[in-house]
């Protein structure tokens, strides 16, 4: 496990190439991370260090002032949204990241993060405990 970016155990996470589905199973929320966003996860999920996950970024992106507080943006996200643990020290390194100047690389892009809250309900329900006779997805009376 990445010492600096912990996953929380309670998601199911798939994985389709440009889209990411995160289903956190403790609160019923859904996410979809597509393109930059879902490079973003899974480099953080694959490093040891901030500097291997924006090292890994750069091949493919100009990590400039506004792509380094893009991302900082979303590892915040997605510590606020509990899809990830890691300690403020890595928002702090973040933060001392130094710019780069364009290289010919594209600039890193706003990312396509969306929160889902319209099936908590169903994603919440104990098929066990929780289900009438006519079984799930159906509450008991």
């Amino acid at each position: 496990m990445n010492p600096a970016f912990q996953i929380n155990p309670a998601l199911t996470i798939e994985d389709f190439g440009n889209e990411i589905i995160i289903v956190n199973l403790h609160n019923g929320a859904y996410f979809t991370l597509k393109n930059t966003a879902a490079k973003l996860w899974r480099s953080a999920a694959a490093a040891v260090s901030l500097p291997e996950v924006l090292a890994a970024l750069s091949k493919e992106f100009t990590l400039d002032k506004t792509a380094v507080g893009e991302i900082g943006r979303l590892l915040r996200q997605f510590r606020e949204d509990e899809l990830a643990h890691f300690e403020d020290k890595v928002l702090d390194e973040l933060a001392a990241f130094p710019a780069a100047s364009p290289n010919g690389k594209p600039s890193f892009p706003a990312t396509d993060y969306e929160k889902f809250t319209n099936m908590q309900d169903i994603l919440l329900l104990d098929p066990i405990h929780d289900v009438g006779e006519l079984g799930w997805p159906h509450r008991k009376a």
